[in-house]
């Protein structure tokens, strides 16, 4: 129960900033875990020019349910484009929310990767409200634009065409 009120804590306190701040805000420095107990930092937004964070959690019934339409994206992106979800509510070790975030992915056929939501992610994630939040975050870890607040794919998709589109100009 007190990690899940400090994940929760620490997705409202990293949401606000990032809302508060909108484009051009930089993602902090951050050292998580992947679902599959993976090390993940920053760097993991130098993999592509432009990478869509998903923020979302394993309770949130309209994050679960744009699962399947983000899996299918996830694997049409467009070149220099990439899906990362971030995982609110399962922090590191809790194997029984690891279990059911893997299992909503893979009936989804969600096959992209997710974060999990730790304490050095608390400054991104405070003044986030609302999940779904999505974000675009460019490869040097800076905000584009300003997040995209529910299931809103179509959105996310023309968000993602227009900054490649601007960038290859």
């Amino acid at each position: 129960m007190k990690k899940n009120i400090l994940t929760l804590s620490l997705f409202a306190l990293l949401l606000s900033a990032a809302c508060a701040k909108g484009s051009g805000f930089k993602v902090v420095d951050f050292k998580s875990q992947n679902l599959d107990g993976q090390a993940v930092d920053k760097k993991i937004f130098s993999k592509a020019e432009i990478t869509v964070l998903n923020v979302w959690g394993t309770f949130c019934p309209p994050c679960v349910g744009e699962m399947p339409e983000l899996g299918k994206w996830a694997k049409e992106m467009p070149e220099g484009a990439r899906l990362l979800g971030l995982l609110v509510d399962v922090p590191a070790g809790d194997k029984a929310g690891i279990k059911r975030a893997k299992k909503i992915l893979l009936d989804a056929d969600a096959d992209f990767e997710n974060i999990l939501a730790d304490q050095s992610l608390e400054p991104f994630l405070a003044n986030i409200q609302f999940v779904p939040t999505t974000f675009l975050i460019d490869k040097n870890g800076n905000i584009v634009g300003e997040p995209i607040v529910g299931a809103r794919v179509d959105q996310y998709k023309k968000a993602v065409k227009k900054y490649l589109n601007e960038k290859n100009k």
